[in-house]
């Protein structure tokens, strides 16, 4: 009896673990797998929701980013070596208005259907392991249609 409740609480901690775990690969292979859409957008505190909801984008494993918004736009995309939470980096460009978008986002939580990024804070986070990147206001939360 004992060992079979020491295996189901093993099972419990590997299975809670490994859907928190934001890596490199898992972040990868979600990103690539059909279209995002924007569920909600916050930047410099302001919600600019309402004007990126129509946006849709699907990241290529070649490191393009293709956008329908008012017009198709490709930018780049790749993602970092960090683990953990996983880093992409994300480049439109300055003649459009999804350049907003182009920077370094925190990947704090990746499903299949959800991916939340977060504006990645700089120098004060790498390597922190205690920082708390629910702080973080800048976020970008992405629905795959």
């Amino acid at each position: 009896m004992k060992i079979k409740a020491i295996i189901l609480i093993a099972i419990l901690i590997g299975v809670y673990g490994c859907s928190k775990r934001t890596t490199p690969r898992k972040v990868e292979k979600r990103l690539t797998e059909g279209s995002w859409n924007v569920l909600q957008f916050i930047d410099n505190d302001s919600s600019l929701t309402q004007y990126y909801k129509q946006l849709s984008l699907r990241f290529g494993k070649e490191g393009v980013v293709n956008s329908n918004f008012v017009t198709q736009v490709a930018g780049k995309w790749s993602i970092g070596t960090d683990k953990n939470p996983a880093v992409i980096y994300i480049e439109f460009p300055e003649i459009d208005s999804l350049h907003v978008l182009s920077d370094d986002w925190v990947v704090t939580k990746i499903e299949e259907a959800e991916c939340v990024l977060k504006r990645h804070p700089g120098a004060e986070a790498v390597g922190n392991k205690d920082f708390d990147y629910d702080a973080i206001t800048d976020n970008l939360t992405l629905y795959k249609k």
